[in-house]
């Protein structure tokens, strides 16, 4: 990475960087000006060390929020008609085998609880609402406007439920047939979802994770799935990628897994490349980038407005 960067005036970090841009790694360029995300997560930047060496750090928003949103929905599906198993009794020759397992179930009347009403959130949340699904959410900040628009629910964490060291409204938890996660991997929201609040789920409850895989105790999960606690997962995301071949979620057929695809369609690559290059651009150009590039460190003032 020093190698390839060392000389760089501007670095593009790719839709699904493998390699994080460390403090070693900043410290090391020479010419570096600005370091355009080809996305929205910051958890493989470090925006502290690119600040102190004045470096502009920029990511997309609005780029990539329906696309995520529809694979969210689309994982939704596939674990509540248990399309994993389906696909495999089908494969197999053991058509008859996928009643066994009795009958799937319908999302219309469904609580869909949504932890993050960002831009993605607030997606799922209209999609969600548009096949009949009641919507619950929770945020560190309450979205009135939205709610009204959208005709859906704010849970507020509870004084009990901060006592408890819970970051997320057990009311949330204990209503929601299908929790969909949508934040940022941050160090306060790391493991966000561990054991308990697992435990104060609704007994047979889905759960899809499409945002970090380090939000959630994968070990934790792995015990839901197993006593059937969390009747089914998907999982865009996790915390290591790609996993362990060990990795005892992969033996789960309850579990529908994608490699970290969920933004991955030509639309909104093309639009993210683009938007990448004018980020470039504005910064060379001393101009403030427009929407929907938005500028993580702001106090980097390596511009002026013409």
């Amino acid at each position: 990475m020093i190698r390839l960067i060392r000389d760089a005036d501007a670095v593009i970090i790719g839709w699904a960087p493998i390699y994080p841009l460390t403090r070693g790694i900043i410290e090391a360029t020479q010419k570096l000006k600005i370091i355009a995300r080809f996305g929205v997560g910051l958890d493989r930047i470090d925006v502290k060390a690119a600040t102190e060496r004045g470096i502009v750090v920029t990511n997309l928003l609005g780029t990539f929020g329906h696309t995520v949103a529809e694979h969210t929905l689309f994982l939704i599906f596939a674990v509540a008609r248990r399309v994993t198993q389906a696909n495999k009794f089908v494969r197999t020759n053991q058509w008859k085998k996928f009643s066994d397992l009795g009958p799937s179930i319908e999302l219309q009347g469904k609580i869909l609880g949504i932890i993050g009403l960002g831009e993605i959130g607030t997606e799922v949340a209209r999609l969600a609402r548009a096949i009949g699904m009641r919507v619950l959410y929770f945020d560190s900040t309450r979205k009135a406007e939205r709610e009204r628009s959208l005709h859906i629910q704010y849970l507020s964490i509870t004084d009990e439920d901060i006592k408890n060291g819970s970051k997320v409204p057990e009311k949330l938890l204990k209503k929601s047939d299908f929790i969909s996660l949508h934040i940022p991997l941050t160090e306060q929201t790391k493991l966000i979802i561990g054991r308990k609040e697992i435990a104060s789920m609704k007994d047979g409850v889905f759960f899809v994770n499409t945002s970090r895989g380090g939000l959630v105790d994968e070990e934790a999960l792995y015990e839901a799935l197993t006593s059937g606690k969390i009747a089914g997962a998907g999982l865009d995301v996790l915390t290591k990628e790609p996993p362990d071949a060990d990795n005892p979620l992969l033996r789960l057929d309850s579990v529908v897994f994608t490699p970290h695809c969920a933004a991955f369609t030509s639309l909104s690559f093309r639009k993210a490349w683009i938007a990448c290059a004018k980020a470039i651009a504005s910064v060379f150009q001393g101009k403030v980038p427009k929407p929907p590039i938005n500028i993580v460190n702001p106090s980097v003032a390596l511009w002026r407005e013409h």
